[in-house]
């Protein structure tokens, strides 16, 4: 797959649970890795916006832009594990070599 404008392949990280006090809000945020980048989003004008993610970059978000209708319309045609994701859903980037991960 070859995503377009500033759409971003993922594949999402397997949840490591743990037992204990873990408070999590109603949207669970989920860690996923960049496997395919579209090219960036194009403004009103014409100009191209690179996205800033790269392949192989490890990131979270937040797990309901999947469960989305659209998102899980994307979903069903992809391998387990994978989805489809707006740049502009990524929360943050995870430094080079940061083991950060995410519980529930």
């Amino acid at each position: 797959m070859r995503p377009r404008h500033d759409w971003v392949h993922i594949e999402i990280e397997p949840l490591k649970e743990k037992t204990g006090i873990i408070l999590t809000g109603p949207e669970p945020v989920r860690v996923a890795r960049a496997i395919a980048v579209g090219p960036g989003r194009t403004t009103k004008k014409g100009k191209l916006i690179p996205c800033q993610v790269k392949v192989g970059d490890r990131f979270p978000f937040f797990k309901a832009v999947t469960e989305t209708g659209q998102g899980r319309k994307i979903a069903e045609r992809l391998p387990e594990g994978q989805a489809a994701i707006r740049e502009s859903d990524i929360l943050f980037l995870f430094e080079d070599g940061a083991d950060y991960e995410v519980t529930v």
